[in-house]
């Protein structure tokens, strides 16, 4: 129900409960065959009528729908305890819907993609019109996709020679100390799939503009997607270095880029930790090296600790023998 069909009806009320409550001055003669129907019958059509459909939208949970109708039918009867409780109950629900909606639009939108997100707000905004965070993020989506469209737009390459004019070459430089023109080549490579030159380009924008939150932002992605493609390629140093230089620039999704560099700490250490296993037996100090770097990866790993324990207890053990045969 609009905020116009509210006042309607809450108009309407008003003239029943002013009906119910005196008793006409003059009244206009009716014709014989015309009853009129008494206003406390018509008042509790009224009731009846806004009850059973509010209840009704309780019931598919369209709170939004039913929240004006409670709010009228309290009005009405202000002693039910019913009506009250029901009209909190579906502020509650409201609530409820409006969070998860907004958690929701949030997460979106913090993964970038903005046509989503923007549906969603709205969402929001359908259930409580008046939401604040709903309408800041979308006020704030539209100036982000004005930022896009501007990064985005196809640049003119000045300062032409007058061979380049004539047609006399085919290829033209990008001009130089052009910082915007390097953001948006940087943003173009991520989104046609060239993470690694967009990691290269934004890099080099990036440490002339520290403070860019736009790019700092594209950097992280970019670092992300170029350390799960060295993931992939069975390259786990490189990839944990990718990974870690993400998530110190804040990825759009830290909790992924976490989990990631975890698992690839926990795998590099049990590589080592196996390594080490087989270096053991003919060459201890390659071990002993090798366990270092098992734990310098994970470590939380209780066997190599134990193993290098023992690894370093007999090492000192063949240097003392050494030396004394050495005496």
């Amino acid at each position: 129900m609009t905020g116009n069909g509210v006042r309607a009806a809450i108009a309407s009320l008003a003239a029943l409960l002013a009906a119910c409550a005196g008793t006409p001055t003059a009244e206009l003669p009716t014709p014989q065959t015309f009853s009129p129907i008494p206003p406390t019958a018509r008042l509790a059509d009224f009731e009846s009528s806004y009850s059973e459909r509010a209840v009704a939208l309780s019931r598919e949970g369209r709170w939004a729908e039913a929240l004006p109708l409670w709010e009228i039918l309290v009005l009405l009867r202000p002693d039910s305890q019913d009506y009250r409780a029901q009209l909190e109950r579906t502020q509650e629900q409201i609530g409820q819907v409006v969070a998860e909606r907004l958690k929701a639009a949030d997460k979106t939108r913090h993964a970038g993609d903005l046509e989503r997100a923007t549906l969603q707000y709205l969402r929001v905004l359908s259930v409580d019109p008046q939401n604040a965070d709903a309408a800041r993020a979308l006020r704030e989506i539209e100036a982000e996709r004005v930022k896009r469209a501007y990064l985005l737009k196809p640049r003119v390459l000045a300062n032409r020679s007058s061979a380049e004019r004539n047609g006399a070459r085919n290829s033209v430089a990008q001009p130089a100390n052009d910082p915007a023109g390097e953001l948006e080549i940087g943003v173009v490579q991520f989104r046609q799939g060239d993470y690694a030159g967009s990691v290269q380009t934004l890099e080099k924008y990036f440490r002339a503009h520290p403070r860019d939150d736009n790019a700092r932002s594209y950097l992280a992605d970019a670092y992300q997607q170029v350390g799960l493609a060295s993931l992939r390629e069975g390259r786990k140093e490189e990839a944990l270095g990718q990974l870690e230089k993400a998530q110190q620039l804040g990825p759009s999704d830290p909790a992924e880029v976490s989990k990631a560099v975890r698992s690839v700490r926990q795998a590099l250490g049990e590589e080592y930790y196996r390594l080490g296993v087989q270096a053991f037996a003919s060459d201890i100090d390659r071990a002993i090296s090798l366990w270092e770097r098992s734990l310098s990866y994970d470590p939380s790993q209780v066997q190599v600790q134990v193993r290098l324990q023992q690894a370093r207890r007999a090492q000192r053990t063949m240097q003392s023998i050494e030396q004394n045969n050495k005496n």
